[in-house]
Formats: C-alpha cells, structure tokens, sequence
C-alpha cells in the first residue's frame, strides 16, 4: 500500500504526528506492535509538564514559551475532540529530600523564573503536601495532568475519525531506505515518501539507534484505597490529585501522584542498568520494586499495612542528554527519529505532531517559534 507518510509506533508522539499530518492534508498510516498507549505513553502519572532539560543559551526563554504552549494546544484538541481525558490545569512540585538539594533548589527556581515559566520557591516549614520532610520545594503554576491512557484512547478515536490509517497489533519487521520508504509487516508492505520512527520506549532495542539512545526502564505501583486516617498519614485533604517529583542532583528520583480517590502512585527510584544483549532491563524486576516499596514505607509508616493494588514497569529511551530528539537518521533524510519523553511525561509529546510536521513537509510549512524547536530538538 503506497502512503504519503507511515508512522511507526502509537504511543503520543506518533499520534499527535499522525492527526497534525492527516490535518495538514497528508495519506497517513500509523502501525504499531502491540495497541495505542501500549508503551510508556500508557503507563506514566499523566503529568504534561514539559520543562525538565536544559534548553541551553540559544533563546532558552522563547524556546519555553513554545514548550508551555504545548499545553494550550493539547487542551485545545482535547476539548475540540471532546476526549474524556480528566484534563485539568494543576500545580507540578518538586519537594528536596536532602540539604545538598535544598541549597540548589533556588537556583533552580531562578531558572525557570528567568525563562518565563511561574515558578515559586516553597521554604521546608511552608511545604505541607507531604509529611516526611523536605528541604524546601518548587512548584511550578498553570502545568497539566491527565489520564495518560484515556488521552491515548481519546487520539486514537480522533485520527481514526480523520482517516489516517491504523495498523494495531502489526510488528515491523523490516525498514528500507531509499527514495521511497518500505516498512515491512508479515501482513504485506507498506510504502511512503516519509516514515517516522516515533518507538519511544523501545527504541533502545534497536542497535542502529545506539550511538543516540541509551536505554532505561521506570516501575512503579498504586495503593489500594486508603481510610481517611490513613491517607492524612501521607498528606492533606484535597479534591485534586498531586503531583510530586523529587528533586535532587545525583540522587535516586522518586515521583508520587497522591489521588482524591484515597490511592497513592508511588515509583522511580534509580534507573536499572539494561542488559547489555537485549540493551533492555526486566519489565518484572523484584528487587527495583523492593526497593521503591521501601522508600514509600519510608516515608509513609502507615502504608505498611495498606496492600498494592499492581505494579508495572516497562522501558523508556533516554537520549544522551536527555533532550528531546527529532533528526533525520543518517544516510536517509526521508526517515525522521522522534524521540521526545526520556522520562520527562508527556509535555512535549502533546505538541510533537507540530514538530514532525516540520521535518516531514519542510521547515516552511512551521511557524518561526515551532522551526526554533526543532531546530534545538535536532541537536
């Protein structure tokens, strides 16, 4: 089947790519191996929250503003889609666990302050979301939070209602460059002027992606329901989930999503080494979630005798400085890497269609800010 663009891989990035492309006036089709939101765009706290890297001396405060604006765009598709998503605007905090942190903490505030992103710096004694204690906070106004699945869910519908072409449950097997693109499946080929390898997490197992990847797994685990007492054990009563993110140069990160519903998602810790063969880590690895059990026990007695309702873990591809990674793969300009999350949510991945745009249909076809982006996402 000829096309004018395949995307591999339905996860938010290659969603968002497959409904800006179809929008644009492309012939799309989106393949995937397992189902949409089948890999880590499925499975994370659901903050959108799109600041976690260093934007570098090009800029960096035009270069946050279209990252911020990112939430703008994928509140606006979520409600001209009408996706039942749990979409809100909400606080993000990152809460220091030790003194070393705390000390950097204003520095870090003054950063964000000066890129144009709201941010606050919360003193220890005036932090009260958590009861173990901290060293001082950031909170950063006006960020986002969804169901990550639901908003998966939502798109899929979306691109499905435009036309793109979608291909759930069918593994690639082959990729051939050239002039024209074949994406080979066991159910037949796929041919296109532009192809999009948009893998996220698993695309740390491919090893001509190694020099640009190196690859990391995340676990993490919910609670079952807590009584009332319980759940003050861990905060304060509010109607909206909380989103906490350690913070904390060199030391194992935590990230919590304390719920309204009484549950707390509890995960993250050190990242585990990848298995040198399979450049993947276990999806089941006990000892990691040991170890995440023991520091939310640590920090929350209580929750010793409340059960855990499941855990998951799954992979993610980190680039090598963490930025995100939208470049043309050597030797074939017409097959675009996008890689966006590397364990920072899904902020950018909302708007990573507007991106794609660009490399697909020329740096003309983007508006000033977006081509600034991707100029820096390119490396």
């Amino acid at each position: 089947m000829q096309v004018d663009v395949v995307i591999v891989g339905a996860g938010i990035v290659g969603l968002t790519s497959a409904y800006t492309l179809k929008k644009a006036g492309l012939d799309v089709a989106l393949v995937e191996r397992e189902h949409v939101g089948f890999g880590s765009s499925g499975r994370h706290l659901g903050h959108i929250t799109p600041h976690a890297w260093d934007l570098g001396k090009n800029q960096p405060e035009k270069l946050a503003a279209w990252a911020q604006n990112c939430l703008d765009e994928i509140q606006a598709v979520v409600e001209q889609e009408s996706i039942e998503c749990e979409f809100v605007r909400c606080p993000y905090y990152t809460p220091t666990n030790t003194e070393a942190a705390g000390d950097a903490l204003p520095r870090l505030v003054k950063y964000y302050a000066d890129l144009g992103i709201p941010a606050t710096l919360i003193k220890s004694n005036d932090f009260d979301l958590v009861t173990y204690p901290t060293h001082g906070a950031m909170k950063l106004d006006n960020q986002g939070r969804c169901n990550p699945y639901k908003l998966v869910r939502g798109l899929r519908d979306a691109v499905l209602r435009i036309g793109v072409r979608l291909y759930e449950g069918t593994n690639v097997e082959t990729i051939d460059g050239g002039d024209t693109v074949k994406i080979g499946t066991k159910n037949g080929t796929l041919t296109a002027s532009h192809a999009v390898l948009a893998l996220n997490g698993h695309a740390g197992e491919f090893d001509f992606l190694k020099h640009l990847l190196r690859p990391a797994h995340t676990y993490c685990m919910i609670t079952e329901v807590m009584d009332e007492d319980t759940a003050r054990t861990v905060g304060p009563e509010h109607s909206e989930d909380l989103l906490i993110f350690d913070y904390g140069p060199g030391e194992p990160h935590f990230y919590q999503r304390f719920r309204s519903d009484h549950r707390l998602i509890f995960g993250g810790g050190s990242t585990p080494t990848a298995d040198p063969l399979k450049r993947m880590a276990s999806e089941d690895d006990q000892a990691v979630f040991q170890n995440i059990y023991a520091e939310m026990i640590r920090r929350y007695p209580r929750l010793a005798n409340v059960g855990i309702e499941t855990a998951w873990g799954g992979p993610m591809a980190m680039t090598r400085n963490s930025s995100p990674l939208i470049t043309a793969l050597p030797d074939h300009e017409n097959v675009t890497l996008a890689i966006i999350g590397n364990g920072n949510g899904i902020g950018l991945g909302s708007n990573a269609g507007a991106l794609v745009k660009g490399m697909v249909m020329g740096k003309e076809s983007i508006d000033d800010s977006t081509r600034n982006f991707l100029e820096f996402c390119a490396g």
